[in-house]
């Protein structure tokens, strides 16, 4: 492979990369609560992405590529301040597991911190590759239904193809090729929560850095990009905790109206 069509072929699958998985995916960071035991929560979340700089050259104009598939994401509380679920991107095939642990509560309940790390995998057509997450999540409750959400993260991927050819004597000269990303950023965003549903949009800023080795003479590339995400979503169980509750409250009223009625004990008498 000629190193124009190198260049012209990684130039390609970079935009790919980004486009097709969904990069960066940011349901994940949400917010520093974690679900009661017992909840549930469904969510949808609707993404997209500007490409500000490449290779910190900023004379092309900025680039703004929507995620058109939403990525649908599934939590349960285990109590202790801890829940497990995953999310699904069918845009870019994306399948993830995480986990997240609120080590922080403020005296007031209004501060929170939490870390949710995940782990996932990706395919689409002949690209495929293995992320770790790692986000820090602070929350501040400004009221019962209002909270600002600040987050940090980073996040590591590996990307393989299925184009090589196995009789090529370079990897480089097969057709495919591995690349390595590292995304670090940060961003803001803010959350209402109603009842049983919740809205929060956000924004954040990232960098992430692509290593391509040997398949190509200027073999990394540096990408800055601002994302900006809705998230809707719903919350299961508290209506089953509340009717248990009532049925507790009532049992207690029956109980303690039974002990008023109950007749006195009988008197032994005297001899």
């Amino acid at each position: 492979m000629t190193n124009l069509s190198r260049i012209s072929t990684i130039l390609l699958l970079v935009g790919s990369l980004f486009l097709l998985t969904g990069c960066p995916a940011t349901g994940v960071y949400r917010t520093a609560h974690t679900l009661g035991a017992g909840e549930s929560d469904v969510a949808l979340t609707f993404s997209g992405f500007r490409i500000e700089k490449v290779n910190n050259e900023t004379n092309s104009d900025p680039i703004t590529i929507p995620n058109l598939i939403p990525e649908l994401s599934y939590h349960i509380g285990l109590g202790n301040n801890m829940e497990v679920g995953g999310r699904v991107a069918l845009g870019s095939m994306l399948f993830e597991m995480d986990f997240k642990y609120k080590f922080f509560e403020s005296i007031d309940k209004k501060l929170h911190m939490a870390i949710a790390p995940a782990i996932g995998y990706r395919t689409f057509l002949l690209i495929e590759g293995v992320n770790v997450n790692l986000p820090l999540i602070l929350t501040y409750d400004l009221s019962r239904n209002f909270s600002i959400n600040l987050f940090l993260y980073s996040s590591y991927i590996k990307f393989d193809t299925a184009m090589a050819d196995d009789e090529a004597d370079d990897f480089s000269d097969s057709g495919g090729f591995t690349a390595n990303s590292v995304t670090v950023g940060g961003g803001i965003g803010f959350k209402y929560t109603g009842e049983t549903f919740y809205f929060m949009p956000s924004v954040d800023f990232s960098r992430t850095a692509l290593n391509f080795g040997d398949y190509a003479e200027d073999d990394s590339f540096a990408v800055s990009y601002t994302v900006f995400s809705i998230t809707m979503g719903w919350i299961g169980g508290r209506e089953m905790k509340k009717l248990t509750a009532m049925d507790t409250k009532l049992d207690r009223i029956e109980n303690k109206l039974d002990n008023q009625n109950a007749p006195p004990p009988a008197d032994s008498g005297s001899f």
